[in-house]
């Protein structure tokens, strides 16, 4: 489902005013709010074309992304699921799809039946190099506005806001590296 997008951003002066009905609120961090929102939202939609290209969705480009990092190892649904933030459910979908379209298997182990690896096939990992140039120049498109000093501010204020929850784990991160 696409995302809705709020387009006609209220101005400043409109947040003043209904900041002034709540204790509490700040216009300037709603101003923020909104604005981070609706260039998520954009940017979303734009790296979303360029998956939509390779016929394929974010999220299974993210568990392809994160079953190529195993490379030669084994990974569990469950271990999937964990890094890559969905419950094990929306993880067990999305490998079926992924199977289905011959780009990612399960093998039992047959020494702990409960214990089914999943990983990529040939298939899935010549799908994943052939879609990366297009992403990243999709993704350096999408950040041309912004300098090199402009995009390690970002990263640095974007880094501060995450810090609000709970502090994502090493593994959360995907490194580019490693892709």
């Amino acid at each position: 489902m696409p995302p809705l997008i709020l387009h006609e951003l209220p101005q400043y002066e409109c947040l003043l005013k209904a900041a002034e009905r709540y204790a509490s609120s700040d216009s300037t961090a709603h101003e923020a709010f909104l604005y981070l929102q609706h260039a998520t939202d954009m940017l979303l939609e734009e790296i979303n074309k360029a998956f939509a290209r390779h016929k394929i969705s974010n999220r299974r480009f993210i568990v392809m992304i994160l079953l190529n990092r195993v490379l030669g190892e084994s990974c569990t649904l469950a271990t999937l699921a964990r890094k890559s933030g969905v419950t094990p459910a929306t993880m067990t979908g999305i490998i079926d799809t992924l199977e289905k379209e011959g780009l990612a298997e399960r093998k039992e182990d047959t020494r702990d039946r409960r214990f089914i690896p999943v990983s990529l096939t040939d298939k899935g990992r010549s799908k994943l190099i052939a879609m990366l140039p297009d992403c990243f120049q999709c993704i350096s498109k999408i950040m041309s506005p912004l300098n090199r000093r402009e995009c390690q501010e970002l990263v640095r204020l974007l880094q501060k806001l995450q810090r609000l929850g709970s502090p994502p784990s090493s593994e959360q991160h995907i490194k580019y590296s490693t892709i």
